[in-house]
C-alpha cells in the first residue's frame, strides 16, 4: 500500500540506475541535476541519434506508437 499524495513524485528505479542508463543513452556522464530539465536530456538524445533508430525506441514505448510514426523528433 502507498501512503502520500496522489501527484507526489516516487522514484521507482533508484537514481543511480537511472544515471547509468542515461549515461549509456548519452555517451557521456550525466549527472543528476539534469534530470530537473527532461525536455534538454530529450533534445540532446535526439540530436545524438539517428532519426530511424529514435523511432524504432519510441514505437516500443506503449501509447507512443503513432506519435512516433508521424514524426519521431516532436514525441517526447
Amino acid at each position: 500500500m502507498f501512503c502520500g499524495q496522489l501527484k507526489e513524485a516516487t522514484l521507482i528505479v533508484p537514481i543511480e540506475k537511472l544515471l547509468e542508463a542515461a549515461k549509456q543513452a548519452m555517451g557521456r556522464q550525466v549527472f543528476k541535476h539534469e534530470f530537473t530539465d527532461r525536455q534538454a536530456l530529450m533534445d540532446e538524445l535526439v540530436e545524438r541519434i539517428p532519426a530511424a533508430t529514435l523511432g524504432e525506441v519510441l514505437a516500443r514505448i506503449p501509447g507512443r506508437k503513432q506519435e512516433a510514426r508521424k514524426n519521431p523528433a516532436s514525441a517526447g
